[in-house]
C-alpha cells in the first residue's frame, strides 16, 4: 500500500529550517545528492558547486588542480559517465542535444544525440549507458524514455497519468523508481517496462510507519542501493535502503538524538569502496555511524570532538572521502576536516583547513569537497574561498605552506563596498558602502539604526575589524573623511537644504555644525576639521565646488579651471573613480563629461582651496572611457590607465598638465572593471581591464602584456615584499602574478 505524506516533507535542499515532517519514500540523488564525489584511487575529484543539478567541476586531487568543467547534467554512480542536454539549432531547426561523457580522466565526448525540444536526462544506470529522459508532454502528465547509449536507440517509453518526477533507475532499466506528485501529497511508486505496470514501493515491514524529512541521498557504485537520510520530527534520523534491484525498501534507525533539525542535516554520507559499508559521520553532534548495506543494520558508532555551531556553516553541505585501501575515511564540517580509522574505530581531528576571521564583517569560510590522491597518502581539502589545504592522511599534519596575506579592494573606481581577500582564496571580510582614509589606516561607515539614528562604525580596512561603534541621533550619510582619519564629515538633505556636521573620528563628538541652502554633497574635510569641500548640485545637473571655512563661517568658490582656458566655477560629467593623497594636499577623481564624451581629472587642492580639471586621452566610446583607472604616484604625480583605448597618461600635480602619455595596442571588449596598483617603491605599475592585466615599467616607460586573469578582475594589490601581484576576481577568486619583467601568470585559486 502507497504511503501519503505532505508536500513539503520532500526537500530537495541540504538544510531546512522548520521542514514539516513527511513519510519516508525517498529522494533523488541528483537533488539531495551529496556535492563532491570520488571514485576511489582514481585521483580525480568531482565537485558539484552549484547543487548536483549544476555543472560538474573537476580536480585533480592531489594538486587541487582544475581538470575540466561541463555544463548541468547527470554523473553516473560509479563516477565514469557523465550527461549533459543543451538547446541548439541544426539546419534551422531547433534540437535538444543529448550527450554522453567520459570523465574516468578527463573529459571525452563519446557519444550525442539530438532530440525533440522538450527533453532532459533525469536518471542515469550506474555504467552510464541507460539514461531516463524526461519528455514534453500534455497538461496533468508524464512522459518518461528509456534510452540505450551503446545502441544509440529508445528502449521503452511510458506516459503516465499525473505529475511524476524520477527518482532512480534499476540496474538492468527494467524498472523506474518515480515520486508521484498530488495537490498536497506525494509517495513513491515503482513502473516495470517488463510488466508495464505502475505499483507503489514495498516496504521490508509493511506495518513500520516512519516520518521524516529527506536531507542527503546516496547510490551505491553498482547501482543496486539508493540510501537516503532522513530527520525525524522528534530529533532522530535513519536512513532509507531502497534495494533498486528488488524494489523494497528497509529503514535502518540512527542512534542519534538531537533537538537541532540542522545539527542532523550537518551529515556527511560517504560508501566503502564495495558498496557494502555506509559511513555517516555528523560533526555538529560528534557522531559516526557505520551501516552494512546488505544487511540493513548498525554496525558501528562512535564518538569524537564535535564542532560548535558557531563553527559550522550550514549553508555548504558537509562532504566525505575514502583513501583507495578502504582505511582512512575523512569529512569535513565547516571549516575543519576529521579523519576516521576504519579498522580501529579512532576519530582524530578536528584539523582546520580554513582559517576564519574573527571579525564580525568576516566571510565564513567552509570546506566544500574532500577528496585523497590516487596512493591514499594525501588528503585534499577545497575551500569556499577557493583555496586548498593538504593533509597528511595518516596523521592529519598540514602539508605545504598555508600562509596567507590579506588585501582589500574596491571596485567601480573606489566607490561601493570595500571587499579583503586572501591572496591563497576568495574574499575573507566585506564592508559596507563608506570612505576610507587617504592613509588607509581608518574605513568609515554610516548606517541606519532604529529610532532615526545613525550608527558610525570605523573599521580597519586590512583585517575588516571593527574599532568603533558611536550611535548618534538623526538620520545622516556619511561624506567625507580626513587624510588621517581623525575627522569625518555627514550630511543630511531635506528639502533643498543640507545640514552638515564634522564630528572627531575618536568619540563621534560634533566640532561644528551648519545648515546650508541648496543641495550639497561632501567631498573632503580637513584633519583639524576647520575647512570643509563641497559640490553644490543645481537644477540643470551642473555643479560647482565649493569650500567652507567652519571657523570663519565663509562659503566661497573654489575656483575650477582648465588649462588654456577661462576660469569657470561649473561643470558638467560624473564621477567614475577616486584617489586622495596621503599628506592631505590631493584629491584627485575621475570624471566621464557624457555631454562631450570626455575623461577628465578633477584634481582639487585641499590646502590652497582651488580645483582644476585635467582632460585625458578621449578618443573613443563611454563604454571605453569607463575603463580608466587611477593610481597616485608618490612624486606628486598620478597615472590614468586605460587598456581598452591603449593608453597610460601620467597626471603632474605641480604643473597641473599632461606630462607624459604612452600608446600601446588597445585589447578588451570595455567589459568589467577597471584596476590600477602601483609598487611601494614607485618602479613598477600594473592595470587591468576585464580579465587583460598589463604591466608598465617606470624606469624603461615601456609597456608589457596582456597577461590574462581567469575572470574578470575586481581590483589589484601588490605582496607585501613587492614580489607578487594578487588580482581579486569577480568570481571570488584570486589570480597571483609574478611582479617580474615580463609579467607571467603565478597561480590561481
Amino acid at each position: 500500500m502507497a504511503k501519503r505524506l505532505p508536500l513539503l516533507g520532500l526537500v530537495t535542499l541540504c538544510y531546512l529550517v522548520g521542514a514539516g515532517a513527511a513519510s519516508a519514500d525517498g529522494c533523488p540523488p541528483q537533488t539531495c545528492g551529496i556535492t563532491s564525489t570520488q571514485v576511489s584511487g582514481s585521483g580525480m575529484l568531482f565537485v558539484r558547486p552549484s547543487g548536483q543539478e549544476g555543472p560538474l567541476v573537476a580536480y585533480d586531487a592531489t594538486r587541487g588542480v582544475h581538470r575540466f568543467q561541463l555544463p548541468r547534467g547527470l554523473l553516473s554512480a560509479d563516477g565514469t559517465r557523465y550527461v549533459a542536454v543543451r538547446r541548439t539549432v541544426v539546419k534551422s531547426v531547433r534540437r535538444d542535444v543529448v550527450s554522453l561523457w567520459d570523465v574516468t580522466r578527463r573529459a571525452r565526448l563519446l557519444q550525442r544525440w539530438g532530440f525533440a525540444p522538450g527533453v532532459w536526462p533525469v536518471a542515469i544506470s550506474a555504467d552510464g549507458y541507460r539514461i531516463a529522459l524526461q519528455e514534453r508532454s500534455g497538461r496533468n502528465s508524464s512522459r518518461f524514455a528509456i534510452f540505450d547509449a551503446a545502441r544509440a536507440r529508445v528502449l521503452e517509453r511510458v506516459e503516465l497519468r499525473g505529475a511524476y518526477q524520477a527518482e532512480a533507475l534499476s540496474p538492468d532499466a527494467r524498472r523506474l523508481y518515480l515520486i508521484h506528485w498530488s495537490t498536497t501529497t506525494y509517495d513513491l511508486r515503482t513502473y516495470d517496462f517488463a510488466t508495464r505496470r505502475l505499483r507503489p514501493t514495498l516496504l521490508a515491514e509493511p506495518d513500520e510507519k516512519m516520518t521524516g524529512t529527506a536531507i542527503r541521498a546516496i547510490e551505491t557504485r553498482d547501482g543496486g542501493w539508493l540510501l537516503t537520510l532522513y530527520a525525524e520530527p522528534g530529533g532522530m534520523g535513519f536512513v532509507h535502503a531502497l534495494d533498486l534491484r528488488t524494489g523494497i525498501a528497509h529503514c535502518i534507525d540512527l542512534p542519534w538524538r538531537s533537538s537541532d533539525f540542522n545539527a542532523i542535516g550537518a551529515t556527511a554520507l560517504a560508501l566503502s569502496g564495495d558498496s557494502r559499508r555506509l559511513y555517516l559521520a555528523n560533526p555538529a553532534l560528534g557522531r559516526l555511524t557505520a551501516i552494512d548495506v546488505r544487511g540493513s543494520k548498525l554496525v558501528r558508532t562512535v564518538g569524537f570532538s564535535h564542532a560548535s555551531n558557531a563553527r559550522l556553516n550550514f549553508g555548504v553541505a558537509p562532504n566525505a572521502a575514502l583513501t583507495p585501501n578502504g582505511r582512512v575515511l575523512a569529512f569535513s564540517g565547516g571549516g575543519n576536516v576529521w579523519l576516521y580509522d576504519t579498522a580501529y574505530g579512532v576519530v582524530r581531528g578536528p584539523f582546520a583547513a580554513a582559517e576564519n576571521l574573527r571579525v564580525r564583517s568576516a566571510v565564513p569560510i567552509s570546506v566544500g569537497a574532500v577528496g585523497f590522491d590516487a596512493a591514499g597518502r594525501r588528503l585534499l581539502a577545497l575551500t569556499t574561498d577557493r583555496a586548498r589545504a593538504s593533509f597528511d592522511a595518516a596523521t592529519g599534519r598540514r602539508l605545504g605552506n598555508s600562509s596567507s596575506e590579506l588585501f582589500s579592494v574596491r571596485a567601480s573606481g573606489g566607490f561601493g563596498s570595500l571587499l579583503g581577500y586572501a591572496s591563497t582564496g576568495g574574499p575573507r571580510f566585506i564592508l559596507p558602502d563608506g570612505r576610507a582614509s587617504a592613509d588607509d589606516s581608518s574605513y568609515f561607515t554610516a548606517l541606519p539604526r532604529r529610532h532615526r539614528r545613525t550608527a558610525i562604525e570605523r573599521y580597519s580596512p586590512a583585517t575588516g575589524a571593527l574599532l568603533s561603534s558611536r550611535v548618534i541621533s538623526g538620520r545622516w550619510t556619511l561624506g567625507a573623511v580626513s587624510a588621517s582619519g581623525r575627522t569625518i564629515a555627514i550630511a543630511r538633505h531635506a528639502n533643498r537644504m543640507t545640514w552638515v556636521r564634522v564630528l572627531d573620528a575618536a568619540g563621534s563628538r560634533p566640532l561644528s555644525a551648519r545648515r546650508l541652502h541648496g543641495v550639497y554633497t561632501l567631498e573632503a574635510v580637513s584633519d583639524d576639521g576647520a575647512r570643509l569641500f563641497m559640490i553644490q548640485h543645481y537644477r540643470g545637473g551642473s555643479y560647482a565646488v565649493r569650500a567652507l571655512d567652519l571657523r570663519r563661517g565663509r562659503l566661497w568658490t573654489a575656483t575650477l579651471r582648465e588649462k588654456g582656458e577661462t576660469e569657470t566655477p561649473l561643470m558638467t560629467g560624473r564621477a567614475a573613480g577616486q584617489v586622495a593623497s596621503p599628506d592631505g594636499r590631493w584629491l584627485l577623481t575621475l570624471y566621464l563629461d557624457t555631454k562631450r564624451r570626455a575623461a577628465f581629472v578633477h584634481a582639487l587642492n585641499l590646502r590652497a582651496a582651488y580645483a582644476v580639471c585635467i582632460d585625458l586621452p578621449s578618443r573613443g566610446s563611454l563604454r571605453q572611457l569607463r575603463q580608466y583607472s587611477l593610481a597616485l604616484a608618490g612624486d606628486h604625480g598620478v597615472y590614468a590607465a586605460n587598456g581598452r583605448l591603449g593608453v597610460l597618461a601620467r597626471v603632474d600635480l605641480r604643473r597641473e598638465s599632461l606630462s607624459e602619455t604612452l600608446r600601446f595596442p588597445a585589447r578588451g571588449s570595455g567589459e568589467g572593471w577597471p584596476a590600477s596598483t602601483l609598487s611601494r617603491d614607485g618602479r613598477t605599475l600594473y592595470f587591468a581591464s576585464g580579465r587583460r592585466v598589463w604591466r608598465y615599467d617606470v624606469e624603461s616607460r615601456e609597456v608589457r602584456g596582456p597577461i590574462f586573469a581567469p575572470g574578470p578582475v575586481l581590483g589589484l594589490a601588490f605582496s607585501h615584499d613587492g614580489r607578487k601581484v594578487f588580482a581579486a576576481r569577480e568570481d571570488g577568486g584570486v589570480a597571483v602574478f609574478d611582479a617580474s619583467a615580463p609579467p607571467r601568470f603565478a597561480r590561481s585559486s
